[in-house]
């Protein structure tokens, strides 16, 4: 079964998004949403690291770490 994906403008600087019910939009750094010609349409969420953990059955979820050094 797919999750149930809701994103609503608040505002002109402000977005809510919500993922089966639940407000995950203080955990996103961005979102882009992408849909190329042919293409299942994609949404990529960004994180802040250590906020949330994803798992699903109905999609694919990628995971990419950046790791800042200095």
């Amino acid at each position: 079964m797919l999750s149930k994906v809701e994103i609503r403008n608040i505002s002109s600087t402000m977005t809510e998004v919500i993922i089966d019910g639940r407000d995950i939009s203080d955990k996103l750094s961005a979102l882009t949403y992408q849909h190329r010609a042919g293409e299942t349409p994609k949404l990529i969420l960004e994180l802040v690291p250590g906020t949330l953990n994803l798992a699903s059955n109905g999609c694919e979820v990628e995971k990419n770490a950046v790791i800042l050094r200095q």
